[in-house]
């Protein structure tokens, strides 16, 4: 969890804020309690998607049919504001890791018996969530929490707010329903949604959780390769065991009535008995309970502000039109297919009180854990996963709370609770200890290794990447600096986390802190457990980074500053040009002066004549190469009335060889092409 920002509120409704969960394609998530105590979680809605057409009379059907969902599988939906200027939703608070992040980060693939269970789980959430008639559409590892009495679902009865209307066109820059790798092929081919296509989520969901891979293939392989590869290859299932592939299969079939139904899926997961032990390995109940610290710590809101309040507003005025936004219209070069990403505001621009405007721009770096909660007390009791109406103690409706007959929460008695509550105070006692003795040995980094180092290399496919690594000092298991990977389409932030440090050089591992598209933060950006290394040559001037069979030859680069860019290069540069249709557009980049992971160019571009703004991007400096300029992707920051704007690659800008008026730029995807150029607009 995070704390609060000056642009925060202190409440929202009835609900006073703690600190900040998350934040996603959607808004900003915070932890908050209720007057009565109870803990939850506050989801407020951008602005920019309020002022939408329609989108507030979808979002209230959605919390009307979500409200109708059980809590017995899922965060039940408390509260909400569909009128207010910001629109919020309250939901139940799940005291637990997401899926992503105990096999991604925690603990690796779950065992077979854990996902078998999962399955089942699931399958109750699931089912629930029909029942309502809704359907999840995003169903994925960071969607799913885990806790000692099994898994919760959260974040359903929302998505389709985004969908637009009919005649609406196509689903606005930011807001795709659906995340790549865990998409059905109806979502990637535009076509209706069903409940059959929460199946087949599942089933990839699955495959995740039990090999640790997505089944059609990595999520840093390419958003339409991966988005190819669901609708048209068959899922490498290779790793995951044989009790649970053909379940698996029959989820992850094409066409929507071949894929398995609820009630099969729930017959095919049935636990034989009752259970009498957890559903998870020991060590992940050891760190629920550290969740359950945490949770603790946080009994007074995390900031240092005084911040404002958001109160429930019974209509809200009217909200201006939002300007239209789609596709991008292309710079004078290639078209490549853009990833969506909503756009943070530019480098410079003041914070506003809330619930004005945009947030401010965020520092680099920042915590900024997108995936789900990290903290919080047991909700339920534990023991074993036996919630009411599940089939281990109760009617197998999906629904109600009735006991039943069978299982171990009908049949636990005294013995059965002190068992229980024995659990949670060894759990606790072990994390105490823990925070006692500290973690982490004092050996430090030698000081040849500190400063930053950067480089590029190329994927299987050939597709360039870049990396820059900024190193300090610190001992084993503490936060030793910060990270920056770059593809043509994704740009990557993570915090470096020392795992250990020798004669084999500095291991560490990656904690996500932010991304561009923003919504890669919990996908090909999250946190990743695996160990890399950073390796010195001879010399010290090189340094070899080596991640699983992946390698790059790393050099010094510059160290930090907040005047990174090269003075040449900081100032206004243009280029007119005439299209195919006779249109006539002015582009203007301006380059500012600032630090690495700060948004410091804006391209703009305007009809020609009347000035009227057509498309504007901002872009975060990633890399600084002696007198060249590497560029993240587009972030597309105003679109015109009318205008049909794209969001591009990755780019790389320098000045022309003997000109010192003119620079000269690449596409991270397109360096074989003759490089566009704009001159100095003095």
């Amino acid at each position: 969890m995070d704390r609060l920002r000056p642009e925060d509120p202190q409440r929202i409704g009835e609900y006073r804020l703690l600190g900040r969960l998350g934040e996603g394609g959607m808004g900003q998530v915070y932890l908050a309690r209720s007057e009565r105590g109870r803990t939850v979680a506050v989801k407020t809605i951008k602005r920019e998607l309020a002022q939408e057409p329609d989108f507030r009379r979808r979002f209230s059907d959605e919390i009307t049919a979500a409200q109708r969902v059980g809590d017995q599988w899922t965060a039940p939906v408390l509260d909400a504001d569909t009128e207010a200027a910001t629109p919020w939703v309250a939901t139940g608070y799940i005291a637990g890791p997401s899926l992503h992040e105990v096999v991604g980060r925690d603990y690796g693939p779950l065992p077979e018996r854990s996902v078998t269970l999962l399955a089942n789980g699931l399958g109750h959430a699931l089912r629930a969530i029909h029942g309502a008639g809704l359907v999840h559409r995003d169903l994925k590892p960071s969607n799913v929490l885990m806790t000692i009495d099994g898994p919760r679902v959260i974040d359903f009865g929302i998505a389709r707010a985004l969908e637009p209307g009919p005649g609406a066109g196509v689903t606005r820059t930011g807001a795709t329903v659906g995340s790549p790798g865990f998409m059905a092929p109806e979502q990637v081919r535009g076509q209706r949604v069903t409940p059959a296509s929460d199946i087949f989520c599942l089933g990839s969901l699955l495959a995740y959780a039990a090999t640790g891979r997505t089944p059609f293939g990595a999520l840093d392989s390419g958003v339409h390769i991966l988005m190819f590869r669901i609708a048209e290859e068959a899922p490498d299932l290779s790793g995951v065991p044989d009790s649970l592939r053909q379940l698996i299969t029959a989820c992850l079939a094409k066409e929507p009535e071949e894929r398995i139904g609820v009630e099969r899926l729930l017959a095919a997961t049935q636990p034989e008995a009752a259970l009498h032990e957890p559903w998870l390995p020991g060590a992940l109940v050891a760190q629920l309970g550290r969740h359950a610290v945490r949770l603790l710590d946080s009994e007074n809101p995390v900031s240092r502000v005084d911040n404002p309040v958001l109160p429930r507003t019974e209509a809200a005025p009217p909200a201006p039109p939002a300007p239209p936004s789609g596709e991008r219209t292309p710079r004078p070069s290639s078209d490549p297919v853009p990833p969506p990403g909503p756009p943070p505001p530019p480098a410079g621009q003041p914070q506003q009180s809330w619930p004005g405007g945009r947030p401010a721009p965020r520092p680099t770096p920042i915590p900024s854990p997108y995936s789900q909660p990290d903290g919080g007390p047991y909700q339920r009791g534990s023991g074993g996963w036996s919630p009411p109406g599940s089939p281990y103690g109760a009617p197998s409706t999906g629904a109600g709370t009735g006991s039943g007959s069978g299982g171990w929460r009908a049949r636990k008695g005294p013995l059965g609770a002190l068992a229980a509550a024995g659990l949670v105070l060894v759990v606790l006692a072990v994390v105490l200890l823990v925070r006692m003795g500290g973690g982490g040995s004092d050996t430090a980094i030698d000081d040849s290794y500190l400063g930053v180092w950067q480089g590029e290399y190329s994927s299987g496919d050939d597709e360039p990447r870049e990396l820059r690594f900024e190193i300090a000092q610190g001992a084993e298991g503490e936060l030793v600096g910060n990270a920056l990977t770059l593809t043509p389409e994704i740009l990557c932030a993570y915090d470096v986390r020392l795992d250990s440090f020798g004669d084999e050089g500095l291991g560490f591992t990656e904690e996500s802190n932010w991304s561009v598209p923003e919504e890669q933060t919990s996908e090909a950006c999250r946190d990743n457990n695996t160990v890399q290394t950073l390796r010195l040559s001879e010399n010290g001037e090189e340094a070899t980074w080596t991640y699983g069979e992946q390698q790059a030859t790393l050099h010094r680069g510059p160290d930090r500053t907040d005047s990174a860019v090269p003075e040449d290069l900081v100032a206004g540069w243009k280029h007119e040009f005439t299209d195919s249709s006779d249109n006539e557009w002015s582009d203007v980049i301006t380059i500012e002066q600032g630090a690495v992971g700060d948004q410091l160019l804006r391209y703009e571009r305007t009809r020609r004549g009347s000035g009227e703004i057509e498309c504007v991007w901002e872009n975060k400096l990633v890399r600084v190469e002696g007198g060249q300029l590497t560029f993240g992707p587009d972030q597309l920051a105003e679109t015109g009335e009318d205008a049909t704007c794209r969001v591009y690659a990755a780019i790389r800008v320098r000045l022309k060889e003997d000109d010192r008026d003119t620079i000269q730029i690449s596409w991270l995807d397109a360096l074989g092409e003759d490089p566009a150029e704009h001159t100095r607009n003095d």
